[in-house]
């Protein structure tokens, strides 16, 4: 497991330079032609709804430690903790697989090619229930020893 961990942590870096130096690339060009106050505008108007989502994904976080801590008790915490990088790591590979659909979805739209941006949805769409069946079947099988290497033993 914790080889496929390191391979996931790795694949995850380059593709996000890769992404980056694609973003570098449209970019430099877009600001090339003078379209810097356009690119603003339509950047904040995608980015500040995600920077939203982000904030009350912590939000919950929050909220559900708080009442499982006053509510249950301190194994019940502790459990959460534990259990937290398992919920991590799916929320990573879901948005991996979103936002490199989207770079590919932006890309076709900027090209004026709607036919490859419907193949793009689908494809991520696909991508996401593949690896959350994926996902839901290698945790269900190997809960008990993911848990127990991020430190559950006995009541956790």
């Amino acid at each position: 497991m914790t080889f496929l961990l390191c391979v996931y942590v790795t694949i995850s870096i380059y593709v996000k330079e890769l992404v980056l130096f694609k973003i570098e690339y449209i970019a430099g060009d877009l600001f090339k032609k003078g379209i810097t106050a356009a690119l603003t505008k339509e950047f904040f108007k995608f980015v500040i709804p995600s920077m939203i989502a982000f904030a009350f994904s912590g939000v919950y976080s929050i909220v559900d430690g708080w009442f499982v801590g006053n509510y249950l008790n301190e194994t019940g915490l502790a459990a959460i903790d534990v259990a937290y990088p398992i919920t991590a790591f799916i929320l990573a590979t879901g948005t991996a697989i979103g936002m490199g659909g989207a770079i590919f979805i932006s890309i076709s739209e900027g090209k004026q090619e709607f036919e490859k941006q419907k193949e793009y949805l689908g494809m991520t769409f696909l991508l996401l229930f593949i690896f959350g069946i994926i996902e839901m079947i290698l945790i269900y099988f190997t809960y008990s020893e993911i848990l127990g290497f991020f430190g559950a033993s006995g009541e956790l």
